[in-house]
């Protein structure tokens, strides 16, 4: 990749970054994010969904869930074509993306709650919710590697926590004694509608259920369950002795053979969820431990940063008068 930048120009932000105290071009502190803005709920279309505007990236993220066979659960897929062709970023695969989101997402997430209808001997493949997460990089105007990673895992992160799964109600066929003599049992089994007798249509939550109906709106339901621990993830930029947050494209080009990144995942708990190293330097091993108790550190403050942001929003929200119908005066 051709840099953008003189000799100069990255010479003078490495000596910065390597001067006591360290200084940044754009005068920010080292564990300093560039402005963010996070919003969730931001498409009426989908089951949950989010856009996290900052760090120079721009990403939306949605969320549908639908129903089909199988064990259901999270299937990722991210479409970053400006990534891809950006003249400040390495080319990063979006099935990389994608792959890091699923990794590490999903096993936070119970199986067991997407499932709408087990299996029986009758209908031996189960009915399951599948989420469907896309996300979309809508600009990256001053986004590094590193930025990109943290901004995406925001806002995949915040999407599934808007996220509602639609409360159903399972359905089964049970044959009154009308039906049983006039033989409608026989063709309704032939269909695997398997009678139970002494009913009717519509009953709830019986052991031999065939069909279900939804209790919720497509907006309503429950949360997800797990939706607590999903994680934010912060990514530490390294060059010599410093570490940085949030760096531009000209910090994460001043010195591409000795800087490395180290990208933690934390949960609210402060459990460290997964880690990804970006870059062609390396990370001495006996600073790991320390680097991780300041990630825990900048991953706790950028939760309780967004998870601020996002009661204002929704004490605006609340406090909004309701919108009228088209016709209403």
């Amino acid at each position: 990749m051709t840099s953008l930048f003189s000799p100069a120009e990255t010479s003078y932000t490495l000596a910065g970054l390597l001067s006591t105290p360290p200084a940044r071009s754009d005068g920010r502190a080292l564990a300093e994010y560039r402005p963010l803005r996070v919003a969730r709920a931001v498409s009426q279309q989908a089951n949950g969904s989010a856009r996290v505007t900052g760090a120079g990236c721009d990403w939306l993220v949605g969320i549908r869930a639908e129903v089909g066979p199988g064990e259901g659960g999270l299937e990722v897929g991210v479409d970053s074509p400006i990534a891809q062709n950006s003249p400040t970023l390495p080319p990063i695969p979006p099935a990389t993306l994608s792959h890091l989101l699923l990794t590490l997402l999903s096993p936070l997430l119970p199986l067991q709650q997407f499932t709408i209808l087990p299996p029986t001997p009758s209908a031996p493949t189960p009915k399951s919710y599948t989420l469907h997460l896309t996300a979309l990089l809508l600009s990256s105007p001053s986004a590094s590697p590193s930025t990109l990673l943290d901004t995406l895992f925001l806002a995949a992160r915040t999407s599934l926590r808007d996220t509602r799964l639609p409360r159903t109600r399972a359905l089964a066929y049970e044959a009154g004694e009308k039906e049983k003599a006039s033989g409608e049992k026989g063709e309704l089994d032939r269909f695997g509608l398997k009678t139970k007798g002494g009913g009717g249509r519509g009953t709830q939550g019986a052991p031999g259920a065939v069909d279900f109906e939804l209790e919720d709106y497509w907006d309503e339901g429950k949360e997800l369950e797990g939706r607590e621990e999903l994680p934010v993830c912060v990514t530490l930029n390294v060059v010599g002795p410093t570490h940085y947050l949030d760096a531009t494209p000209l910090e994460s080009l001043a010195s591409p053979s000795t800087s490395s990144a180290l990208s933690l995942l934390f949960s609210p708990s402060g459990t460290l969820r997964g880690t990804h190293t970006w870059g062609e330097g390396e990370v001495e091993f006996s600073r790991l431990p320390s680097l991780i108790a300041h990630g825990r550190r900048y991953a706790q403050d950028l939760m309780k940063g967004v998870d601020q942001q996002l009661a204002v929003q929704d004490k605006v929200a609340h406090d909004a008068p309701a919108s009228k119908g088209y016709f209403e005066s």
